[in-house]
């Protein structure tokens, strides 16, 4: 982790780890808890959900739990015209960066903020730490 790291974004791959307490979710509850601000973008929480119920999970316990310990980002219309622009500009030579994609790293810039994550599609975000 980052000296001096204060901020924190989780993407959907880290809360999935951190859910199915794989040794990289107990890498992330390591880095929430050495963080001042954990923030979830509402596009993540939307993703969580839909991807836990996939598999058959509830996710009221765990989300009830995630909405205790962070701060919830909305989308505001910066933050989207801004992830837009990156998610034309990215798809040029990055074809599997998604619009969500896009949105978290909108938002971890404007909150001067380090990813966590396990997809490989941020790599090449400043700030990241990839589990």
């Amino acid at each position: 982790m980052a000296a001096g790291m204060n901020k924190v974004v989780l993407d959907t791959s880290a809360l999935i780890e951190l859910f199915d307490l794989s040794a990289s979710g107990m890498e992330v509850r390591k880095i929430i808890e050495q963080t001042e601000e954990v923030l979830v973008p509402v596009i993540v929480l939307a993703e969580l959900i839909s991807k836990l119920k996939r598999r058959n999970f509830e996710p009221t316990k765990f989300v009830s739990e995630l909405e205790e310990e962070a701060i919830l980002l909305p989308l505001d219309a910066e933050t989207a015209k801004n992830a837009a622009s990156l998610h034309a500009e990215l798809r040029k030579t990055e074809k599997q960066i998604s619009l969500a994609d896009c949105i978290i790293m909108s938002h971890a810039e404007k909150e001067d903020a380090v990813i966590i994550t396990k997809d490989s599609q941020f790599r090449n975000f400043k700030n990241i730490i990839i589990l």
